[in-house]
C-alpha cells in the first residue's frame, strides 16, 4: 500500500458529534477513575499506592 492510499470510513455522525461524544465521555472517565481511586481508600491502601495503581502522580490524588 502506497504512503498515498487513504482508506474510505463510512461516516455515521458528523465530526461536531464525534468531538461532543468525546468531550462528554472524557468528563464521565476522569469521574470514574476518581471512584476507583475512592475504592482503593475504602481498601486501605494510602495515597501513594492508589497514585502508583491507577498510574496518576501523587500530587494528582489530591486534587
Amino acid at each position: 500500500m502506497s504512503k498515498n492510499s487513504k482508506e474510505l470510513v463510512e461516516h455515521y455522525i458528523s465530526s461536531i458529534e464525534l468531538n461532543d461524544l468525546i468531550y462528554k465521555l472524557e468528563k464521565v472517565a476522569k469521574k470514574v477513575n476518581r471512584l476507583h481511586f475512592i475504592r482503593q481508600f475504602y481498601e486501605g491502601k494510602t495515597v501513594k499506592q492508589a497514585s502508583l495503581n491507577l498510574g496518576v502522580p501523587e500530587k494528582t490524588a489530591y486534587n
